[in-house]
């Protein structure tokens, strides 16, 4: 049920019309009656995708380095760590019925983020050169598309226009 400001002023509401909070915030979380906490939010939000980028950009670092290390002394505090992480992905039993199991879904979700941003021919990072194929295909699959929409698109309104040129109705309107 909704009211337009003019009609709210004429008929009113039986209660005060207050923000529904997103998430389990609070009006004052939401930003109360002045949204006096709006920018205070905006910043908390800034902050948190900085410190969340932050530990992105340390985790693919460390991903990159345990790939590429074969020292199984290293002095890298989480270089072991990572290692036995994608050793888990190859072996995980979870994966070899289909499913992913919290540890792989994380794994493998860094192993996209660098699959998107490599480069290299021949890369040694796990799965990286399945990983670029499937998404080169997606990217072909979605150009087909949407070169199929824009044909389409063109026909209907070449259609359209030698209609509008021949004084008649276009085709689709004749058969209604």
């Amino acid at each position: 049920f909704e009211l337009c400001s003019d009609c709210y002023q004429r008929v009113g509401h039986p209660h005060e019309l207050r923000p529904v909070p997103v998430g389990g915030k609070t009006d004052k979380q939401v930003g109360g009656k002045n949204g006096a906490n709006a920018e205070a939010g905006s910043s908390k939000i800034d902050s948190q995708r900085k410190e969340r980028q932050f530990s992105i950009n340390l985790h693919m670092q460390l991903l990159t380095h345990a790939n590429a290390c074969s020292d199984t002394n290293c002095p890298s505090t989480n270089c072991n760590r990572m290692k036995e992480l994608l050793n888990h992905v190859a072996t995980c039993p979870s994966r070899v019925r289909g499913a992913q199991c919290s540890s792989c879904k994380r794994i493998v979700l860094l192993l996209k983020l660098h699959a998107r941003q490599c480069k290299k021919e021949n890369c040694l990072m796990p799965h990286c050169m399945t990983m670029r194929q499937n998404m080169r295909a997606v990217l072909e699959q979605q150009q087909q598309m949407d070169d199929r929409r824009r044909q389409h698109m063109y026909e209907w309104y070449r259609e359209r226009a030698q209609a509008a040129n021949s004084g008649g109705m276009a085709p689709s309107e004749n058969s209604t």
